[in-house]
């Protein structure tokens, strides 16, 4: 296996494997432009009726690549921003049913990601955590509207806000994930749940997430503050030097 994603295919189903493991599925920009290609090929494939996204048995995804992102410029990381957005876009506007399926850690934007999926799956060693707020940096890709929605908003305000850990098993008592199984089979478990819904009509499954897309309206306006707001705690000098600590080691996600 080489490459930071990897595209593969169990029958009609599309696996899409962020693949960083000496980073914890980290992403630096390139990660992210592959991510977005590999989300875009899948979704536009007519023998694609479902899409899981994982990081496979050890880590989802443990966010942006902060190493990378310190030696980023504004306008490079503006850039950056964009694409999570399009990604950000591209899973929301589907109508093919995606599984996110989540094992070790799901932290800032790998936990964005699976809040973008249909359905979250976890494995009973899953972390879910956005750090943002102590690095400071603002969440981002819908989250803002999408963990309110799936958590409530006190947990919501305990994440974004205070950075609250959760466990496989709270992140199930709150509503952030659905299942939780047993750890080393949350991959087989998701493309076993994404092959029975591909088994299903397309029409009635596409049907079914354009009705909850009009019942739910607002991510639009949400990506666009978020991004806003993202860009100003880029510049922002205390960021940096947050970044910069992180990097040497001081702080840990």
């Amino acid at each position: 296996m080489s490459g930071p994603i990897v595209l593969s295919r169990h029958g009609h189903v599309a696996v899409i494997r962020m693949h960083v493991p000496s980073k914890l599925n980290a992403l630096n920009p390139a990660a992210v432009e592959s991510l977005l290609d590999a989300v875009r090929t899948a979704c536009r494939a007519d023998d694609v009726h479902a899409i899981v996204l994982t990081g496979g048995e050890s880590a989802f995804c443990s966010g942006e690549d902060l190493t990378a992102a310190g030696g980023l410029t504004a306008e490079e990381f503006s850039e950056q921003v964009d694409n999570f957005q399009r990604l950000t876009r591209v899973l929301l506007e589907t109508d093919k049913p995606t599984v996110a399926a989540v094992a070790g850690v799901a932290i800032g934007g790998g936990l964005e990601l699976a809040l973008n999926c249909d359905m979250r799956m976890s494995s009973s060693n899953a972390r879910f955590r956005c750090p943002e707020s102590q690095l400071g940096m603002t969440v981002s890709n819908a989250s803002s509207l999408l963990l309110r929605r799936c958590v409530g908003e006190g947990w919501a305000r305990e994440l974004i806000v205070f950075g609250r850990v959760l466990d496989a098993q709270t992140a199930l008592s709150v509503g952030l994930v659905t299942r939780v199984v047993a750890t080393g089979t949350v991959v087989a478990e998701a493309i076993q749940v994404a092959s029975s819904i591909a088994a299903a009509p397309r029409h009635s499954v596409a049907y079914a997430k354009q009705l909850l897309r009009a019942a739910t309206p607002g991510s639009e306006k949400a990506l666009e503050l978020e991004s806003n707001l993202l860009r100003a705690a880029f510049r922002a000098q205390e960021t940096t030097d947050l970044i910069a600590s992180f990097n040497k080691g001081r702080k840990q996600p």
